[in-house]
């Protein structure tokens, strides 16, 4: 999947490029969010449960919750 994602987001700079160049071009429908967004998904191990507190309280979304 990841050389998938990888062609994928070449195909989004492409397009990309050539609408700086005026071109007359769009994204396939059924592109992945992340090669259009060029942005990788990175998965962390969960963090050990603790005792909750207000910094826990809400989204954690560097390590997951």
């Amino acid at each position: 999947m990841g050389d998938l994602l990888d062609i994928e987001q070449q195909e989004a700079a492409l397009v990309f490029a050539a609408w700086e160049q005026g071109l007359a071009c769009e994204h396939r429908s059924d592109i992945s969010p992340l090669a259009l967004l060029q942005v990788r998904l990175i998965t962390v191990p969960r963090a050990p449960d603790g005792p909750s507190s207000p910094e826990r309280a809400g989204y954690n979304l560097i390590g997951g919750w």
